[in-house]
């Protein structure tokens, strides 16, 4: 796969480019999130723990989650490395979108977190699924004809995989770990791997 990984690093057009948001460029998982949960749960729960996006079907582990999410969403950090990576495709010409599955009640805090992090007008778009009626990105992918894709969600992947002809980078998470590399299908371990 290193040999097809090499066309997206010498591709020489401009490619159109979705990047998801959420546990592919922050980091949304907090060390507090696992210490309340096994202070309270009496776990031992660690983040490589969580096999399915889905907080391995535990809704105590989701609740938590998401209350943490939101009393920290402003400050939850950006992985190493995605600033440099993105702005440098930006500057190599790439076409840059952010397609997200946030549901519409964070549609502004999602917009105003981008001009903070990037710019006004850095990103050619911001995305959210639910505005296509589903929770399946692949709509988004084949409406916009996005080139490659860069995400970590094991069913969004899958479904870009089977709807589109983008090649999918999968930023490699402790829930998409069984998903093999294939055709089109690459895995990413760090930010730096992109280029």
């Amino acid at each position: 796969n290193d040999e097809e990984m090499r066309w997206i690093k010498n591709e020489r057009r401009s490619l159109n480019i979705a990047i998801d948001i959420d546990d592919t460029i922050m980091n949304v998982w907090r060390d507090e999130m696992f210490e309340e949960y096994n202070k309270k749960y009496s776990a031992n729960l660690v983040f490589e723990d969580i096999k399915t996006h889905w907080f391995n079907g535990d809704l105590k582990l989701k609740e938590i989650f998401f209350q943490q999410y939101y009393a920290h969403q402003e400050s939850l950090p950006i992985y190493e490395n995605a600033k440099d990576v993105i702005y440098k495709l930006k500057k190599d010409g790439h076409i840059l979108s952010l397609l997200t599955s946030r549901p519409e009640s964070d549609k502004i805090f999602t917009k105003n977190w981008a001009i903070k992090e990037f710019w006004v007008d850095f990103f050619e778009n911001i995305l959210f699924s639910c505005d296509f009626g589903a929770d399946d990105k692949s709509i988004v992918a084949q409406k916009y004809g996005f080139d490659l894709v860069i995400d970590d969600a094991e069913h969004h992947i899958e479904w870009y995989s089977q709807n589109t002809d983008a090649h999918i980078l999968m930023y490699s998470q402790p829930w998409n770990q069984h998903i093999e590399e294939a055709w089109k299908k690459y895995r990413v371990n760090h930010w730096n791997d992109i280029l």
